[in-house]
């Protein structure tokens, strides 16, 4: 009966599942592909990411990790600050989550009468530590946190927005 209340409650501590990912898709942006490129470039930027990377060959853009909730703490009992954009889970026993960074990648490719196609994927990750008194306050290590797709969807449509409006404003001074 002990044993079986045990593994019951060790159960219920387990991380989350982080292999669940939203789906993978492009998104069509009636843009043409350098506006799209710059707008993508812009929207990140404002964002707080540094580009690590960026092929306009390519149409790769990286970023580098961005802190993206210092608040962000957990333990197998509770959650303290949860993030929209990402689902960390809990921790097993004796251990903790404390903040989240993100990191960006998108991949543009030219569609179909001067439109872009535009994929975004946001990668996030958590640090996890030891409760224990003894333990240093050194990470034991990275945890990968499952986007909830929020990101992404926010990002996609800044860069549409800019994209269009920046071709807007090119045909209204008459320049292809």
């Amino acid at each position: 009966m002990m044993g079986t209340l045990c593994m019951g409650l060790a159960a219920g501590c387990a991380t989350a599942d982080s292999s669940w990912k939203p789906p993978v898709e492009f998104r069509r942006i009636e843009a043409d592909y350098d506006h799209t490129w710059e707008a993508a470039l812009r929207t990140i930027a404002e964002r707080g990411y540094v580009v690590q990377r960026a092929d306009l060959q390519t149409g790769r853009i990286e970023t580098d990790w961005r802190l993206t909730n210092p608040e962000f703490e957990a333990t197998a009992i509770r959650t303290r600050m949860g993030d929209r954009y990402s689902n960390c889970g809990k921790p097993g026993i004796g251990q903790a989550y404390r903040t989240t960074e993100g990191k960006l990648q998108l991949i543009l490719e030219r569609g179909p009468q001067g439109s872009t196609r535009l994929r975004v994927d946001a990668l996030f990750q958590t640090f996890r530590y030891s409760l224990f008194p003894m333990a240093s306050e050194k990470p034991l290590g990275v945890t990968p946190c499952p986007s909830r797709g929020r990101l992404e969807d926010e990002i996609r449509a800044e860069v549409q927005v800019r994209a269009l409006a920046a071709q807007l404003e090119r045909m209204r001074r008459g320049t292809p």
